[in-house]
This record gives structure tokens, sequence and C-alpha cells, in this order.
């Protein structure tokens, strides 16, 4: 897994010490009950299962999300000030 990690790291993020998944079909976090307490789980498109988040890998994948937020948010801003998308409330 670590040389895929390396190879696709754009395309897929680590989200457990045996699971990647696809950066494109993550659709959300949810805090989960866990057998030693609560944790993250992943919500991916098309795929019911929600996925359990390492307490490791966890600091990693909310840095990943939030850069992608926040370039998300510049991008929505961008259209808005050029006038290619109309403002949200």
């Amino acid at each position: 897994l670590s040389r895929l990690e390396e190879e696709f790291g754009e395309l897929f993020i680590r989200i457990h010490r045996s699971c990647l998944v696809a950066r494109r079909l993550i659709r959300g976090f949810e805090r989960v009950a866990l057998a030693d307490g609560e944790g993250w789980a992943v919500v991916l498109e098309g795929w019911p299962e929600k996925l359990p988040v390492s307490r490791r890998q966890w600091p990693v994948v909310k840095a990943i999300i939030k850069r992608k937020l926040k370039a998300t948010h510049v991008k929505r801003c961008d259209m808005v000030g050029r006038g290619l998308r109309k403002p949200t409330k």
C-alpha cells in the first residue's frame, strides 16, 4: 500500500493502516462509536458502509480535507468575483 500511496497520492488518501480511499469519492465524515471510545468514519459516494479512520491517520486526513475545502472556497469566491457564479447566502 505504501508504494501505491506514493505513486497515486494525489488520487487516494490513507485512512487506516490497511485502507486507501479515492479522494474524489469522499462525501464527508461522521463521528462513530467504537469499542474503545469515539472516532471518525469516512462516508463515500456509492458505498453504504462508513469506513473507520484510524486515530493515527485522522490528523493527516483532516489537514488534507481542510486544504481541499479552502481551495474550493477560493475557487468559488474567484468565480463570484468574475461574475461567473451568483453569491450564495
